[in-house]
């Protein structure tokens, strides 16, 4: 039997979990709704809006599902169990365990890694230091203290310029990037002065 509700666990709601729904929604050639479902009431309204007739296939994302209240998310079960026709569903939470079995049972679990997340993470945090002003940049830099800190930096700005430099009308530039962090990289890692090699990075930048 197909199913027509997602139960996307994630401890985080974050970019990682944006794109999963946004998969799904590609998947189901859905419309995007998003439906709080915390009350009785809100579970009657959300009955209301799946009887709504349209041609256009719709996707209900219902958040934090764990918040909900017993009473609500035994109402919601027969609509998960008889789903009206051209609707699915799409439930997030932060902690599985807090979700009760018949709402597991009644969906399609997917588990967004914790590695997956702070990969992105990591990914978002460079291109942020990369995009900002040179006085945000050094602000940012001025926060790094330890040896270790500093060192993850350059390894995760070398992990995210490597692969961007093929193919890149800006491979220049993305070449002298990488050079400055690799030497600073060795520098730091030879006991160099931590705030002297990310400042050469911040000034070339």
């Amino acid at each position: 039997m197909p199913m027509h509700a997602y139960l996307l666990h994630s401890r985080k709601n974050n970019s990682i979990l944006e794109e999963e729904i946004n998969k799904i929604l590609q998947k189901e050639g859905a419309k995007k709704i998003e439906f709080p479902v915390k009350t009785i009431k809100e579970v009657e309204e959300l009955k209301k809006t799946t009887k709504i007739i349209n041609p256009q296939k719709k996707a209900l994302i219902m958040r934090d599902i764990e918040k909900a209240s017993l009473p609500a998310l035994n109402a919601m079960l027969k609509i998960l169990e008889e789903p009206p026709g051209n609707t699915c569903f799409i439930l997030t939470t932060r902690n599985l365990n807090s979700v009760i079995g018949t709402i597991k049972s009644r969906c399609q679990i997917i588990t967004i890694r914790e590695k997956a997340v702070l990969e992105k993470e990591k990914e978002e945090e460079i291109q942020k230091f990369l995009e900002a002003k040179e006085g945000e940049k050094f602000l940012f830099i001025n926060k790094i203290k330890k040896r270790e800190e500093a060192i993850n930096l350059l390894e995760n700005l070398i992990s995210y310029i490597e692969p961007k430099i093929k193919d890149n009308p800006n491979k220049s530039e993305l070449a002298k990037i990488l050079e400055l962090s690799k030497n600073a990289l060795i520098a730091i890692k030879s006991n160099g002065n931590i705030k002297l090699q990310l400042t050469k990075i911040a000034i070339n930048l």
